[in-house]
């Protein structure tokens, strides 16, 4: 009995010590053990987006012409490792790093995680003041949780409002300023705000990136990493928020919050008083807005939903409370 006891600690030291010799390594192409480089006390990594509408270049500044970082069109982002201290600017596109017409700049500080540049009339309100109080707020944050707030700024904090409730079928009527997306008619546009999104779209189009289509999407279109959402371009006017995609162009009515006569009604129908309360909402979507949910879906190769290994359609399975 002592000998198998032995044996067994014995066979247990042998694991345990390979164990503790296994080490997880990457090879270089050169075929040496690479060795994962200690962060730089200094180093930052930044998120700079566009959401300005228009397509614009990010440089670094090195107090010449700048260093072009990426071309960036509306909604697009990039991620740069850089340092406290260093620069960068925005400029509308084929600047060629001039500020003749600077955007916005900005200055790496170590609570620096986002950067976003808006439309001109959203920049134009932040002046000094406000970048001073948002430097201040970041830092705060950073200082408290560690991390850099990557969100827009300011942002109220969450809430979550709940209807109170007696019984199932009972009505609540709201109003909201936030209308529905309609496809646009003749005459809600001038020709100025659909010659800015034609531009939009021009400037997409002539960029050989956004176009070019790779020898596999040519040879098979269906393939599931070829199904691309097309292109959105988004402005504004001072009745209607509006924009174009996939050939529609849908408008938005802007409305005055503090007037309640134009708002939006809603009726909120509670289907279960018992616990957990459900609501109903009807209203909330346009017709143009669920047509266009079914056409990005139709896009990324969403389908109506199956059953069995024979992929059967059924009344039973339909997906369509789903969007």
């Amino acid at each position: 009995m002592k000998l198998l006891i032995t044996l067994i600690c014995i066979g247990l030291n042998i694991i345990f010590a390979e164990e503790e010799a296994i080490q997880s390594v990457e090879i270089g192409t050169d075929g040496e053990i690479k060795t994962e480089e200690p962060k730089h006390p200094n180093g930052l990594e930044v998120i700079f987006e566009n959401q300005s509408g228009k397509s614009v270049e990010l440089y670094w500044d090195d107090s010449k012409e700048g260093v072009l970082q990426g071309e960036l069109d509306h909604t697009n982002q990039i991620t740069i490792n850089t340092f406290l201290g260093h620069r960068f600017y925005y400029t509308p596109a084929n600047s060629s790093g001039s500020k003749e017409n600077l955007l916005y700049e900005i200055t790496m500080m170590e609570h620096t995680g986002l950067v976003t540049l808006y439309n001109e009339k959203i920049m134009s309100e932040r002046g000094a003041e406000f970048e001073r109080k948002k430097g201040l707020w970041m830092k705060e944050y950073y200082d408290k949780t560690g991390r850099r707030w990557q969100n827009y700024y300011p942002r109220e904090p969450v809430t979550h409002n709940y209807y109170q409730v007696n019984e199932t079928g009972q009505v609540i009527e709201v109003s909201s300023s936030r209308t529905h997306f309609e496809v646009c008619q003749d005459g809600d546009l001038s020709d100025a705000d659909i010659a800015t999104l034609d531009t939009m779209e021009q400037e997409w189009l002539s960029d050989e990136k956004n176009t070019k289509i790779s020898e596999k999407c040519e040879e098979d279109p269906e393939d599931e990493s070829c199904k691309k959402v097309p292109p959105s371009y988004q402005s504004e006017n001072d009745d209607m928020y509006f924009g174009r995609m996939n050939g529609t162009t849908y408008c938005r009515p802007k409305v005055d919050g503090n007037d309640n006569s134009n708002n939006m009604t809603f009726e909120i129908i509670n289907i279960c008083a018992h616990g957990p309360v459900a609501f109903r909402i009807f209203n909330f979507l346009s017709e143009a807005e669920m047509e266009h949910i079914k056409m990005v879906g139709s896009f990324i190769g969403m389908k109506r939903s199956t059953v069995s290994e024979e992929a059967l359609e059924t009344i039973d399975r339909t997906s369509q409370t789903v969007w």
